[in-house]
Parts: C-alpha cells; structure tokens; sequence
C-alpha cells in the first residue's frame, strides 16, 4: 500500500519534468535515483533519508531554484503519507513559499497548498483545516489532482469527525468522493468508505432530530454503499479473516442502520456476486428467542454490531465475527453464542437459480437508534 501511495503522489510532479533527468550527474541526481529506487522497494526509510539529501543538495547548488520545490514537495509527501504530517511542515513550507513565488518552479501551487495544509492541520488544527478547506474549493474541478485531493479531502474528514465538527467533515468527504472516479476494486472500496463517512457525518450533523432530510440522504448513501460493496463482501479470504471489503459493508450496514430516520424505507434490493449471478435472500430459522436473549446480552446498552457469518451448504453456521460495532463492543462470549442457534434458509421468493451465499451479515440494533 505504501509503495503505491508513494508511486501515485510523490514521483508524479517530478517525472513529469523531464529536464530534471536529462542534467548531468550530480549530487542532487544521484540522491534523487536513490529516493526513487527507495520507493519501489516500498522502502519509507531509505526514501525520506535520499528525499532530504536530494533536497539539501538542491538548496546548496540551487537555492530556491533548480528543481528546490519539487524536492521539497517530494520529502513532505514521504513524511505526510507515512502518518507524520507534523514532521513535513518544513518542507511543504518550503515547497508552497518557491511554488507560489512563480512558474519557473515546475510545481503546481495547488499540489503544495494540499500537502502544507495537510501538515499544517497536524501542528495548528484550526489554520490547517482552513487551509485545506481552501485548497480543496479549489481543487474541486482539477481531475489531474483527484489522488492528492483525495487523501487532503480525507485527512480533514478524519480530523473533523474527531473534533465534532460535523459540517466541515461532511463537506470534505463529499470532496473525497467526488476525487475518486475509477472502477477499479482498490478505487469502490475507497470511494464507498468515503462515502459512509459523509453519511456518518450527516447523521451525527443532525442527531437531535431522526426526521431530518438529511438522515434520509444518509440513509441513501448508505445504502447506495452497500450496494457497490456487496459483491466483493461475500467473497471469502482462504485464512478467514475479515478482509476489507467485508470491514466496509459492514461499518456501512451498522451506520444505516444504527442513523436510520423514523420514516425512512426498507428497500430490498437485487443482490449479485462478482460474476454477476443473482444471490438468494435469506431467512434465519431456529431463532425463537433468539430476540430477547440478545437484547438482554446487551445490558440495555443503545448499539449496534454487524455480524460476519460464515455457512456451510446446509445453511449451518460455520463461523461468527463481529464485522462492526458501534460503540466498540466485544460480542463473543454474550451475542455470538445465541446466533449460533440459527440456521440460514433459502427465503420462499428467493429468484429461481439464485446463489446461496455461504457470507451472511446480520445488523442488530440494540435498545434504539442514535440519539
């Protein structure tokens, strides 16, 4: 994943400069074809120490000219991808003072106004988020930009939901969605994880009031996740483990129903695999119950758990994990053992031909929904 990052962010300003590679040997060339080596190794490390060497190198034969932003632009993304945006506020200081004093950079203003306010939202959180918020408005047409938006986008939704601070969260991961344009599985799953994140944001915006229009456009984007996440979520890891497409469906099936306005619709919708092919619905059977002896497990708690459940071809459980929960809650020795009772049942209107899915997820409420 890093090495991926680090291949779409920090080589794409500076390959694009051909000039760079075509000079002489020096210093400054022979550190920078040590960074990049460093980041096809996936090698964070050894990249920022040749990111600072190359970039040192600049300052001494070139001062703020020469290929000096682009460098430093370079060093803060090592340091802002690997979780430590507080550290690259030098560089990317450096990389938007050079950017924004004129074109003879080679860097895009844009692109250094996103990773300075990246780092700068790690050191002063209120002029970061001002400053992200900006650069996104900004950005909001610039497809070319759509990576490094993406990942401004969604480090201001992450700090925003943290903070409270609802309407700013929900702006900047509607930004995140709206950078993400591909269909490949690697951009759904980023998209959809996005997009629950705005709903999160729309519904915790107006938790005093469940009628709300917008508990009803979060219960659509909600489902709208779910939706574009399903095929890939019945697909199974050969070690069991819940993978991430599992963890995402799952967070957003908790969230619709966990922030589920009072009025809003229960749609049954046409469910496929990958392939395409129709899954049956499902019922459980042998739950009488069932119901009682979970909400009493839950100890008049307000939550929700999403639960992973494995089936053999009889429709008998193989396997239980909780997939989400809202609050965290370990379910394995109170819920787990009362839905090991049930048994998984073709549902009479299933479509003819339809798949039996051996992955099952089961929402449950407990006691109501956010309040």
């Amino acid at each position: 994943m890093m090495r991926t990052m680090m291949r779409a962010s920090a080589l794409a300003c500076l390959l694009a400069t051909s000039a760079f590679a075509q000079q002489p040997n020096s210093s400054v060339e022979t550190h920078y074809a040590r960074y990049r080596a460093a980041i096809e190794r996936g090698d964070v490390h050894d990249a920022e120490s040749a990111a600072t060497a190359a970039l040192d190198a600049s300052r001494q034969r070139d001062g703020d000219g020469g290929h000096t932003a682009t460098l430093a632009y370079n060093l803060a993304l090592v340091r802002i991808d690997d979780g430590r945006a507080g550290e690259a506020i030098e560089p990317a200081t450096l990389a938007l003072r050079i950017a924004e004093a004129g074109s003879a950079s080679g860097l895009d203003p844009l692109l250094a106004r996103l990773a300075f306010g990246q780092a700068q939202l790690a050191i002063s959180p209120e002029q970061g988020a001002s400053s992200l918020a900006n650069a996104l408005s900004d950005a909001a047409q610039r497809t070319d930009l759509d990576d490094r938006a993406f990942r401004a986008a969604a480090a201001l939704g992450t700090w925003a939901l943290e903070r409270e601070q609802y309407e700013v969260a929900r702006v900047a991961w509607a930004q995140a969605v709206a950078h993400v344009r591909g269909q490949a599985p690697a951009d759904i799953l980023a998209r959809e994880r996005a997009r629950t994140a705005q709903a999160v944001a729309m519904i915790a915006e107006h938790a005093a009031n469940e009628r709300a229009a917008a508990r009803d456009q979060a219960y659509a984007l909600l489902s709208d996740s779910m939706d574009a996440l399903y095929p890939f979520a019945i697909e199974q890891m050969a070690n069991g483990e819940i993978t991430p497409f599992q963890a995402a469906y799952a967070e957003a099936a908790g969230w619709r129903a966990y922030g589920r306005a009072t009025y809003t619709p229960r749609e049954l919708v046409r469910q496929t695999d990958l392939q395409g092919r129709a899954v049956c619905e499902t019922y459980w059977s042998g739950g009488s119950g069932v119901a009682a002896l979970l909400q009493g497990a839950f100890d008049g708690r307000t939550g929700v758990g999403v639960f992973r459940i494995i089936i053999d071809d009889a429709g008998r459980i193989v396997s239980i994990d909780t997939a989400f929960a809202t609050p965290p809650q370990d379910f394995s020795t109170s819920i787990t053992p009362h839905l090991a009772r049930l048994r998984a049942r073709r549902a009479s209107g299933a479509e003819p031909g339809c798949l039996m899915p051996q992955v099952i997820f089961q929402t449950i409420v407990f006691v109501g929904v956010l309040r």
